[in-house]
């Protein structure tokens, strides 16, 4: 019983050697994880670096256990960085980085990349599908985020205890005008950039967040939207025959 997670792993062999020798030093503690009896340790050659690339499934990661934090601080230690990868049972529990110094650490890892790449063409294929009656909003005051989604007491507490830790509110509004709703969502974001969704609401009526931001209809919404538009498109105008000048 417990959690579980899967692990894949990249760094040089000059690094994985160097941490071998250091776990010697501690009774092997890393052992379950580094060591081919315990996983799969694969070594590579390309474009003359020697690397090492390790997987270990189903595991107990748990940052709490002493190995683990030497493994951490092993990995803090190389020389030419490393990949790291972990998949948690949690459908959302992923952890990705990647310090390393050498590209030829990444190979292991080249479905990053198709994800990266089908992430960018799915926003360029919105952005192309964008309507002008369409607005994402965002707003950065904590006592408007309060006051927006009828925080209870401890809502409240929470945030004003949050942004003392130096945390971000960000206040999402997906405004469509040809609806009668729209939607919500509150995000906060931690100084190390780790973002979370503390509260949504799918259906907010349309006109409620537009008097929110400060639109007292639908109509001046939608005017101010298009003079964006066409500011927008006269500035790339511009920006083309400059470009042409030059």
């Amino acid at each position: 019983m417990g959690y579980y997670s899967d692990l894949r792993l990249c760094l040089t062999k000059k690094d994985y050697l160097a941490i071998m020798k250091k776990d010697e030093k501690n009774r092997n503690a890393c052992n379950y994880i580094l060591h081919e009896d315990e996983a799969t340790v694969r070594e590579y050659t390309k474009n003359g670096v020697d690397c090492v690339f390790i997987r270990r499934d189903s595991f107990k990661y748990y940052k709490e256990f002493n190995e683990v934090q030497l493994l951490e601080k092993y990995l803090n230690e190389t020389k030419s960085g490393y990949v790291f990868f972990r998949i948690g049972d949690g459908f959302d529990d992923i952890e990705y980085r990647n310090t390393a110094k050498y590209k030829e650490l990444e190979a292991p890892f080249g479905f990053i990349n198709q994800i990266r790449n089908q992430a960018i063409n799915e926003v360029k294929i919105k952005n192309a599908n964008y309507e002008k009656t369409q607005k994402q909003c965002i707003i950065l005051n904590t006592d408007e985020i309060i006051d927006y989604c009828n925080a209870d007491k401890k809502m409240v507490d929470d945030i004003k205890q949050w942004s003392q830790r130096g945390v971000q509110f960000k206040l999402v509004l997906d405004i469509d005008a040809k609806k009668e709703n729209s939607s919500a969502e509150i995000y906060l974001r931690k100084p190390e950039d780790e973002q979370y969704l503390i509260w949504s609401a799918g259906n907010v009526r349309t006109e409620t967040a537009l008097n929110f931001i400060g639109y007292p209809n639908v109509e001046v919404f939608l005017e101010d939207l298009n003079k964006e538009e066409s500011q927008t498109e006269n500035e790339s105008v511009e920006d083309e025959e400059d470009e042409e000048l030059e």
